[in-house]
């Protein structure tokens, strides 16, 4: 694993801009909940903005097909979306309304589910058959760890500071893995139509 990620810097790029904006997606798991008691005191309504988080995941099949319909390129689209999660997690920070979160957090659902597709078309498109298992292998296990430690500190940062950190930390972890992706010529893109990289194609036509 470590000996493909020295070698391309489209897969090095990819990993650890996932690696940064996937903590700030769970980080916020411990935040949102939190915040949502604080404005409402309302167990259902805790419960509700849960529902939400993860209600744009049911029509993933029908969202990984909105860059292609809309002519936005993979690379393109993993940044718009890490791009419009920061800005969505600092309204986050400033909005009071219960049914406002709500409506932020079915959009960063929904940023995220539009975004994951895009990244594994990356990943295959920068990687050959023999390293392709290793490497979705070794990206799982990143969400995975992901998943323990952005709760912990997640939950650490709110204590300390309020939920309220916790956002703006997201926000910022988004705001990173943008920059990240902002230049990186190197990237193989994807043919949205067909799915395969340009380097495949060229590789069977000759």
């Amino acid at each position: 694993m470590f000996t493909v990620l020295r070698a391309s810097r489209p897969v090095r790029v990819l990993y650890i801009a996932r690696g940064i904006s996937e903590i700030g997606n769970w980080c916020a798991n411990i935040a949102l909940p939190m915040l949502i008691y604080e404005v409402t005191h309302d167990v259902s309504a805790t419960a509700l903005m849960v529902c939400c988080r993860f209600a744009p995941s049911l029509f993933s099949v029908a969202l990984a097909q909105l860059p292609q319909k809309m002519g936005i390129g993979t690379l393109q689209a993993m940044r718009l979306a890490d791009l419009i999660r920061a800005g969505l997690f600092v309204c986050y920070i400033f909005v009071d309304s219960k049914w406002s979160m709500f409506a932020i957090t079915c959009a960063v659902s929904l940023c995220r589910t539009v975004e994951m597709p895009c990244f594994y078309s990356l990943l295959r498109a920068n990687t050959n058959s023999i390293n392709r298992d290793v490497i979705n292998n070794s990206f799982g296990f990143l969400q995975n760890l992901m998943m323990v430690l952005g709760p912990v500190a997640g939950g650490f940062v709110v204590a300390q500071f309020g939920a309220e950190a916790v956002l703006a930390l997201d926000a910022l972890s988004f705001a990173a893995s943008f920059w990240l992706l902002r230049d990186v010529p190197s990237v193989i893109e994807v043919n949205d139509k067909e799915g395969i990289s340009k380097n495949e194609k060229k590789q069977d036509c000759i």
